[in-house]
């Protein structure tokens, strides 16, 4: 008899709005502190793209541990 299978991968976040992405791009310290991105010239899809990209490379970061 096996254990179930755990993933230790975090589940990614699905944007949908434009605030969902911005809540989290700003609470992401590295992204706040360095990105140099200015997030009132970006439109809402840029937002979205822009949140998902991060999450997707934290996920990276995560699974090379």
């Amino acid at each position: 008899m096996g254990y179930p299978e755990v993933s230790s991968r975090p589940t990614l976040p699905d944007f949908k709005t434009a605030q969902e992405a911005i809540k989290f791009i700003l609470e992401v310290p590295l992204v706040d502190q360095y990105g140099g991105y200015d997030l009132d010239a970006m439109s809402d899809q840029e937002l979205i793209d822009f949140a998902n990209r991060i999450a997707a490379m934290i996920q990276i970061m995560h699974s090379s541990d």
